[in-house]
């Protein structure tokens, strides 16, 4: 039994850095939040358009060690992200949740909107499947982080409710870097200087990190 109230962040997080710390807290911090803790997990299936993206493993040890110490128990990560993509994901996270109520906010940025949109019947379908084997008490929300202030999100967030399911979208903008930036324009991110990350400073040059990505 139980009641788990949780909001789920899944991305590349390639690597996870600050822009996706204040994507996550801000959602914790807003008004209409029901969420008690926010799961990271990075997305660890192969995506085509991302053909540099590093290993599953390495980004999620740096998500831990950005985490570890610092933001727990409010954000964690949790390790159900390997060779898995977002559906897949989730409903992972459902069957872990057996004999329980899950009240689970999706966060997404509004980048992926318009493809998490087209995909969000199937993707309900497999996680409704899934809580009714498990047991699972199941209902999903969906709250965007806007990360550009040009473009209509009218016409994705009208179809995301007629399917029933609740959505929000926050006004202020949440811009770049974006982990796309890294890999492909050099760009420099910030990290939290943890015990963890001052450690293992090596990493960068284990796995050629300082580098430019792009192979250009």
């Amino acid at each position: 039994g139980g009641v788990a109230r949780v909001a789920l962040y899944i991305g590349s997080f390639d690597p996870f850095q600050l822009t996706h710390l204040t994507i996550a807290l801000r959602l914790l911090a807003a008004s209409h939040n029901r969420s008690d803790i926010l799961i990271a997990v990075p997305e660890g299936a192969q995506n085509q358009d991302k053909p540099r993206k590093t290993d599953y493993s390495f980004r999620y040890q740096i998500a831990k060690m950005q985490l570890a110490g610092l933001f727990e128990p409010f954000i964690l990560p949790l390790d159900i992200g390997a060779n898995a993509d977002t559906i897949e994901i989730v409903r992972r996270f459902v069957a872990m949740h057996t004999g329980m109520k899950l009240e689970l906010t999706h966060l997404i940025g509004s980048d992926v909107l318009p493809i998490a949109t087209d995909f969000l019947e199937e993707d309900l379908r497999v996680w409704r499947r899934q809580a009714s084997l498990s047991g699972v008490e199941f209902s999903h929300s969906i709250h965007v982080a806007r990360r550009s202030p040009r473009g209509s999100f009218v016409p994705y967030l009208q179809r995301i409710r007629k399917m029933g399911v609740p959505v929000t979208i926050e006004k202020r903008v949440v811009g770049t870097p974006s982990s796309t930036d890294f890999r492909e324009n050099r760009a420099i991110t910030l990290v939290l200087p943890t015990e963890s990350i001052r450690d293992k400073l090596e990493i960068l040059f284990r796995y050629n990190m300082n580098q430019p990505w792009s192979g250009s």
